[in-house]
């Protein structure tokens, strides 16, 4: 059965097209990704702008489109953080309506849950005590399993929030470093979990992106971050250098996307955080994530 997925996330849309058998996705057809920054100045509004708004249904066009071109029999279209806490969360779903494109808005735990399904089925973990992370925009979502139990975890924190705070463009002080790390322990120091984790398996555009930038890849190949250890010494040397540079200078980092120049210091730092609690020196990248649980999820519509 050919599907679809598509995240609407707070800074970049993702398409999947896929053949699933057997509840798996046996072969990828096409993926693409864009960053709109839907939810860009969100923190400080609490609405989405119309210019954001704009950007993005132009982008599901293209992906509606592109759906139709590969013959999708079915689809699944999630909209997260931004969407749900937005003022004008409907004013954008209703230009999707126009487009033909129904959006569902999930909550922080579905989220979570479709992400567990996205990454457990595209890598094998062979822990039974892991800790899954999902590091978004406008949330990160946390996935603990310890033998039989499972716990799904939402916290409001994300790279676009922390980046319309902050100021990231330039080069980062160390007193900004620190505040930051402060703000992120606000949030995960109720999470008990964390300390207890034995495996670390981070997955979204912050650790794919310092996977790519540590393969100094010219070209994005999600064959060669997806499953790649990387080292926490690795990890800080890279935030290290891009602190060093402003956010024009990280433009000529191989690996690094456009339009992640700033966004790239506030997810490595919530990255840095969650191995530091962990007590992990290292962790498992995963390029399979929300999308594909998204994906595998169409398959089982009616």
């Amino acid at each position: 059965m050919r599907v679809a997925g598509i995240d609407i996330g707070t800074n970049t849309v993702r398409l999947i097209i896929a053949d699933v058998k057997n509840e798996k996705i046996d072969r990828i057809i096409f993926q693409n990704r864009k960053i709109t920054r839907l939810g860009e100045n969100f923190i400080n509004t609490k609405y989405l702008s119309k210019e954001a708004i704009i950007r993005t249904v132009l982008a599901l066009q293209q992906f509606k489109e592109i759906m139709d071109t590969f013959f999708v029999n079915k689809y699944y279209a999630v909209a997260t953080s931004a969407v749900r806490e937005a003022e004008n969360g409907d004013e954008f779903l209703s230009l999707c309506e126009e487009i033909n494109l129904k959006v569902d808005v999930i909550d922080g735990e579905k989220e979570a849950k479709l992400t567990l399904l996205g990454v457990t089925s595209g890598l094998s973990i062979d822990s039974d005590n892991f800790l899954i992370f999902d590091i978004g925009g406008g949330s990160t979502e946390f996935i603990y399993k310890d033998g039989d139990n499972l716990i799904f975890k939402s916290a409001p924190m994300g790279v676009v929030k922390f980046a319309d705070k902050f100021d990231f463009k330039s080069k980062v002080s160390d007193n900004l470093l620190e505040k930051t790390k402060e703000e992120i322990l606000t949030y995960l120091d109720s999470l008990n979990f964390i300390k207890e984790a034995k495996q670390l398996i981070a997955t979204a555009g912050t650790p794919t992106t310092l996977a790519a930038i540590h393969l100094k890849l010219e070209n994005y190949d999600y064959k060669k971050v997806h499953g790649l250890t990387l080292e926490k010494s690795n990890i800080e040397n890279i935030l290290k250098k891009l602190c060093s540079m402003d956010a024009t200078e990280r433009k000529n980092i191989p690996g690094l996307e456009p339009g992640r120049e700033d966004l790239i210091i506030p997810g490595t730092l919530i990255m840095l955080q969650i191995m530091d609690i962990a007590k992990a020196e290292k962790l498992t990248v995963s390029d399979f994530g929300v999308r594909e649980g998204v994906a595998l999820y169409a398959a089982t519509l009616y």
